[in-house]
């Protein structure tokens, strides 16, 4: 099932994979078939195949339940679901708002169809070259040059207002009462990757423009607001059109206009799709990653705002390491106009010679730079943040050396400009906005000291060693409280009887309170499974004894201090006091390691302690004692 989203490459006993839900260039996805789990040690999202359908779909928690359950040919009564999750309410208000959504599709195709007011949008779509089989594949309507029309329809439907403006279909009066936001205009119905429509864009058709007070123009387009069900910046128009297409090209083309879509798909290149209204987003090249698409033509509109957006996406879509051509047809045309006389040929020729951004930027502004030297320095400046948001170092190396030499400008100065440039991105990122949080989203970290982890590990892999962990109370001595309430848990699990034969991934993270620390969790049990349970007891002992030197000197740490302070004032007796019993608190501690209460098992696999052990505060394994986790922490 996550195949269909990520590709997946076998390492070890997990699958791994670029994450679909962050942009980056080596692999940090995993996947484990047998725990049945997935984690990002990235980004740290992860979760079972309920909570990726969740996030990389966005559905409500029923909706992946039945999705699942189709895959596998199974029928989910409605009583096993519902109320089984305290957002039951949640998930019940989200399916109201999808059905509100097509049950508004629905009535814009029956306008455009069937009705007599459709009749100008027909007529429009005719002038387009628009043909019904194309139209349909959109799923085009017609939003009534009316004022409640649509509020009208869907209320005896018993949809509620409160639903309708929830959804951006109607807008509140100022007098009471809600009016229809989508009026004498062609809808295009904006889809999420299921095919489920989740916004609306509404052109403005001529002859129907309304009179506004102020004596305005009516814009040309109108987007659904932001809602529940639709985030612009995540989203694209003509994604079930161009899905399968983008997966089997590779490759995807964007354009700006609603009609720019419709002409590039029926003049036979379909993997195309359009962005609504905004600067192109983080998000939304990730999702075009997700969807297979390594190389993206951008087919904007020819006037400045067109090439304006061209230049604000590039930045995006090379730090994800996507291949960015640049594609421009003549005469100043834009897509759209291509349609009516079919000028297929044409189109394709334009995107057949498309060069790469890169080349075309700088192709442009050699030209406008000139001879003059400040112009010339001008333009270095702003070529030098097209290269600096490419990922790769070595390709960032030669086009700096090709824009120098276009520019003639010295390499080591646009080297410069490239740093300086890549340094003001980087502190623009991280002074912006966190992100609102997503279903899932674990964005903390937990980073225990390592032999604690490698403790957890252990048990992971042979989950009987939590017995021993719990006679020996080994959580006490852990600085890391989340882990410390991990083993804890473990420890549960396998002395209620559950676990003795191998953890459940769920029981495990459902005991676990904290996101971060559920994270982690998950993360440990990816790198348990691929260690295995060979060599876990030795391992699991020398992590121990690691563990408890760490916590003996850090209970004889303070001492330290008492120490100075009383040297400081002159107290000698008091100090040599203090001295003797820090000594004896670090010797007992080792003592109580290698020949203390332990069980007989656990000793006799411990021997001695490994030189390197027990480093201040961190309780540190030596490299060569890992034996294979992987993993990063």
């Amino acid at each position: 099932m996550i195949e269909a989203h990520v590709r997946l490459r076998k390492a070890g006993r997990s699958f791994v994979g670029l994450c679909p839900f962050h942009q980056e260039k080596t692999p940090s996805f995993h996947v484990n078939r047998e725990r049945q789990i997935f984690h990002c040690f990235g980004c740290q999202k992860g979760g079972d195949a309920i909570t990726f359908l969740m996030e990389v779909e966005g559905l409500s928690f029923l909706d992946a339940v039945r999705d699942l359950a189709a895959r596998a040919g199974v029928d989910v009564p409605e009583e096993f679901t519902r109320g089984r999750r305290p957002d039951a309410d949640a998930d019940a208000r989200r399916d109201r708002w999808r059905e509100v959504m097509a049950d508004a599709h629905r009535f814009f195709q029956k306008m455009l169809w069937s009705d007599p007011a459709g009749e100008p949008a027909r007529r429009y779509l005719d002038e387009r070259g628009c043909a019904r089989e194309v139209a349909e594949r959109f799923g085009l309507g017609f939003a009534p040059l009316a004022w409640d029309r649509l509020t009208g329809t869907l209320g005896a439907a018993r949809h509620s207002p409160a639903d309708l403006e929830a959804m951006g279909l109607a807008v509140p009066r100022a007098g009471g009462g809600h009016y229809d936001r989508f009026r004498g205009r062609l809808v295009f119905p904006v889809h999420d990757l299921r095919g489920q429509v989740i916004a609306f864009s509404g052109r403005i058709l001529p002859g129907l423009e309304e009179a506004r007070p102020d004596g305005s123009e009516a814009a040309k387009y109108i987007n659904s607001p932001e809602t529940p069900l639709y985030r612009k910046g995540r989203s694209f128009l003509g994604l079930p059109q161009a899905r399968q297409a983008i997966r089997s090209a590779r490759a995807v083309i964007l354009v700006e206009g609603n009609f720019d879509l419709v002409a590039v798909h029926a003049l036979g290149h379909p993997h195309v799709l359009a962005p609504l209204g905004t600067a192109f987003t983080p998000e939304q090249a990730v999702l075009l990653s997700r969807l297979g698409a390594e190389t993206v033509t951008l087919l904007f509109d020819p006037d400045a705002a067109g090439q304006g957006a061209a230049r604000k996406a590039f930045p995006v879509l090379a730090a994800g390491g996507a291949v960015v051509r640049w594609a421009r047809l003549p005469q100043g045309r834009d897509p759209g106009s291509l349609l009516p006389r079919g000028e297929k040929e044409a189109l394709d020729a334009c995107l057949a010679e498309a060069p790469t951004f890169l080349e075309r930027a700088l192709r442009d502004e050699v030209l406008a730079a000139g001879e003059a030297p400040e112009s010339r320095a001008a333009a270095s400046r702003r070529v030098a943040v097209f290269i600096g948001a490419i990922a790769d170092m070595g390709e960032r190396d030669e086009q700096v050396f090709r824009a120098a030499a276009a520019l003639g400008i010295a390499r080591h100065i646009l080297h410069r400009e490239v740093e300086t440039a890549r340094a003001g991105a980087a502190a623009g990122a991280e002074g912006a906005p966190a992100p609102p949080a997503e279903i899932g989203a674990e964005p903390l970290q937990v980073r225990p000291p390592e032999a604690e982890a490698l403790v957890i590990e252990a048990v992971l892999a042979h989950p009987s060693l939590a017995r021993d962990a719990a006679a020996d109370r080994v959580e006490e001595a852990f600085a890391s409280h989340e882990l410390r309430r991990v083993l804890q848990r473990l420890e549960a699990l396998v002395i209620e009887g559950s676990g003795e034969g191998a953890i459940a991934a769920d029981e495990l993270l459902e005991g676990l309170d904290e996101p971060a620390t559920r994270g982690w969790a998950r993360g440990a049990i990816l790198r348990a499974a691929e260690a295995g349970a060979e060599g876990a007891p030795e391992r699991y002992a020398r992590a121990v004894e690691a563990v408890r030197v760490a916590a003996e000197k850090r209970r004889a740490g303070p001492l330290g201090g008492r120490i100075r302070a009383a040297e400081a004032g002159g107290d000698h007796a008091g100090a040599v006091h203090l001295l003797e019993e820090k000594r004896r608190a670090v010797k007992g501690g080792v003592k109580k390691i290698i020949y203390g209460s332990g069980s007989r098992r656990r000793r006799a696999a411990a021997g001695t302690v490994p030189r390197g052990f027990g480093t201040e505060g961190g309780g540190q394994v030596p490299r060569g004692a890992r034996h294979g986790a992987v993993g990063q922490r």
